[in-house]
């Protein structure tokens, strides 16, 4: 039965109420305080095993009361509950200072998993890292928690592994729930300009340890059963930890040496196992933002359909310069940030249209002089709109900027050539074909290879060469 002592910290007394309803049948014990202050004391005179605070009181919020607490129980483990409205502050205070948070109103079964998740979690750690020659990875598996980007904390995971068990390569890979094949997601130091044994890695060693490592359920550390795979790998030393992660999707920590005949010991065996544990719940956390992340874009981008119901003839265009944006991210090269930050901006470029009467958007003749004007207004007034949601902040510029020309005579700041910002030269190419490929008011919808070949007129001038050329490459090929 889970044990404990637990220090739980809400202004609202119903919620207090609640976590003892939850917890204390469970055999915890608990300190239920209503003021981060007593709070403090309390963590000042008492040890913990877990904290658990709300994100916003009125007194100290939470990440002020964890940043007090940490003088006197550096080492408790915290959760920060909150509400929808507080996502930002939950963010700030995992990067900082938690290790989990819980969504308001949460089920009993959410909140006994986390603490017990939390709490075990914790326990595992502390015993192994009590041993001297693990204390000095402890910043490095710490730092796995303050990730919530999916690829740099594949990295962080297997430099950590790397580092902390005097391994010449840490290699990560993954299976997706559309199939069982594993695929390398990160490797510390880099394959690239790896080796194998005292060989550079080739195809065919990368395949035999995919395939061997396939579908294991149990951790491959001891000397005899790794046997065949060192030999195959020319590698002295060699252990795995499977991780399930979620549903379907499933991946294994791979760890090797070269030239240091030495077996693995049982610390280091116990490390890569802490950081495969440590690996899952971080992975949940990030999972968990992604989905936050799209339930913010998905309200915000809510928004920018409206706009659409504003004018008939722009139906689609917002799917259409989506899927664009997705096709371009990896001839332009983008990373995976980066593609995203595209498909956001090319969904919101037009969002600020929402404040321009319908009825200048629907003008089937040329616009006054009054009303283009007007009509300028929508890429500043859109970077306002979104100007206070975190995530979106890389977007900003897109939309801000994606009517500059290349030239310097666009809106709203003239900025000429690679001042313009990338993305919003990028959205600006997207942005201009779909309006020249579909039917507008005052015309019918261009021939692709027509409007390619004004677009080709205008490289230099409305658009970045380089660019273009890329798109135009990916359209003809049919991508777009």
């Amino acid at each position: 039965m889970p044990d404990g002592r637990i220090l739980i910290v809400d202004d609202e007394r119903e919620v207090l109420l609640l976590y003892d309803a939850i917890l204390r049948p469970q055999g915890y014990r608990l300190t239920c305080l209503t003021r981060a202050s007593s709070g403090i004391l309390a963590a000042r005179t008492d040890s913990f095993d877990l904290v658990i605070t709300d994100v916003a009181m009125p007194e100290m919020d939470g990440l002020s009361f964890l940043q007090n607490i940490r003088r006197f129980c550096p080492g408790v483990p915290a959760i920060i509950s909150t509400g929808y409205g507080g996502v930002d502050e939950a963010i700030r205070a995992i990067q900082l200072t938690a290790h989990r948070f819980i969504i308001k109103p949460f089920l009993p079964d959410e909140l006994t998993q986390v603490v017990e998740e939390t709490i075990v979690s914790d326990r595992r750690m502390k015993e192994t890292l009590r041993l001297n020659a693990l204390l000095p990875v402890f910043d490095a598996v710490q730092d796995i928690f303050t990730e919530i980007r999916l690829p740099i904390l594949f990295e962080k995971i297997v430099k950590a592994a790397c580092l902390g068990t005097h391994s010449e390569q840490a290699i990560l890979l993954v299976t997706h729930p559309s199939t069982t094949a594993l695929k390398i997601e990160a490797a510390y130091p880099s394959l690239s300009n790896g080796s194998f044994g005292r060989q550079p890695v080739q195809a065919e060693q990368l395949n035999i340890l995919t395939e061997a490592l396939r579908g294991l359920s149990e951790p491959l550390t001891s000397n005899a059963a790794t046997r065949p795979l060192r030999r195959a790998l020319c590698v002295s030393s060699f252990m795995a930890t499977p991780i399930v992660l979620q549903e379907g999707t499933s991946a294994v920590l791979a760890l090797y040496r070269k030239l240091d005949v030495t077996p693995y010991n049982d610390i280091e065996v116990g490390l890569s196992a802490i950081i495969a544990g440590e690996m899952k719940v971080a992975v949940a956390n990030v999972h968990l933002f992604d989905n936050l992340e799209q339930s913010h874009f998905r309200s915000v981008l809510a928004l920018g359909q409206a706009i659409e119901s504003k004018d008939a003839y722009t139906g689609g265009h917002c799917k259409r310069m989506v899927e664009a944006a997705a096709a371009l991210i990896g001839p332009l090269g983008l990373s995976s940030l980066e593609g995203k930050a595209l498909i956001y901006g090319a969904a919101l470029h037009d969002l600020g249209k929402i404040g321009v009467h319908e009825a200048i958007l629907r003008k089937p003749g040329r616009l006054t002089k009054t009303e283009y004007e007007l009509i300028k207004t929508h890429s500043a007034l859109g970077a306002q709109i979104v100007d206070h949601v975190d995530f979106l902040d890389p977007v900003i510029p897109m939309i801000l900027h994606h009517q500059e020309r290349y030239d310097g005579t666009g809106y709203p700041k003239g900025l000429k050539g690679e001042a313009i910002p990338f993305g919003a030269r990028i959205v600006a190419v997207i942005d201009a074909y779909d309006a020249m490929t579909s039917n507008r008011s005052y015309r019918l919808a261009l021939p692709k290879e027509v409007a390619l070949s004004e677009m080709r007129q205008c490289a230099g001038t409305q658009f970045d060469p380089q660019i273009l050329e890329t798109f135009i490459s990916v359209t003809e090929s049919g991508a777009i």
